[in-house]
């Protein structure tokens, strides 16, 4: 959505974030998920690797999406092309529809991953590239840290592991945070890594879920800050 792609021929939107983005594009060109999807499974031969479908908000995208990938593992056997077949798929949990159906998801797929940035730009309905309402973007909106709560339980409850990748993973004030939560792995850039290992090492998972309790019964962002 905010990253041209000249070669794609998206066309121009007057709301993109909200448009013909992620998971459409590929639903709606075939081919071109086909050979993304060929290609991840080939590679999955010699490695192990994971397929993650973003901007989910339906389940009938994910059974669509689902069926492609059938469709590219028959086309390989066929032609006796290697491939993991219990390769793991999961989706991104990155907009208010697969919160909501975040129980309904989850037993439908291998792993979940929040979108933390974009998670908080449509449940607050805030662009973030906005300059004149960039400073309401604010992922530690009791709205935002109950839909996270929220996604981590759905998870746990089907069986699966929850991560979270977006800069909110990395922010040193949220970890023991998202601990409490139960989150199960924190994507980041690699030099922030020693700074949240320290973290990790240095928390009592009982406290930290008492720190998450705490924080999420807090009505006001005004409030979460001064605990924090």
């Amino acid at each position: 959505a905010d990253k041209n792609l000249p070669y794609l021929d998206l066309g121009k939107e007057e709301n993109p974030a909200l448009g013909y983005r992620a998971i459409r594009v590929c639903l709606d060109r075939p081919q071109l998920f086909k050979a993304q999807l060929k290609a991840l499974l080939r590679a999955s031969a010699f490695g192990q690797l994971q397929i993650m479908y973003p901007m989910i908000s339906s389940l009938e995208e994910l059974d669509a999406a689902n069926q492609i990938l059938t469709e590219c593992k028959q086309e390989l056997q066929n032609q006796s092309i290697a491939f993991d077949p219990a390769i793991r798929v999961g989706m991104m949990v990155e907009n208010p529809a697969a919160v909501i159906l975040a129980d309904a998801f989850a037993p439908k797929v291998s792993f979940f991953s929040i979108g933390s940035n974009d998670l908080t730009q449509y449940i607050l309905s805030i662009d973030r590239g906005n300059q004149k309402v960039a400073s309401m973007y604010n992922t530690f909106h009791p709205a935002i840290l109950r839909c996270i709560a929220h996604i981590i339980a759905a998870g746990h409850r089907a069986g699966i592991p929850v991560g979270m990748c977006g800069e909110f993973a990395s922010d040193r004030s949220a970890f023991r945070l998202l601990l409490g939560m139960g989150l199960d792995e924190f994507s980041m850039a690699p030099p922030v890594i020693p700074d949240i290992k320290e973290l990790l090492w240095t928390s009592e998972y009982e406290k930290a879920k008492n720190y998450a309790s705490q924080i999420l019964a807090i009505d006001s962002v005004d409030g979460i800050k001064k605990l924090l």
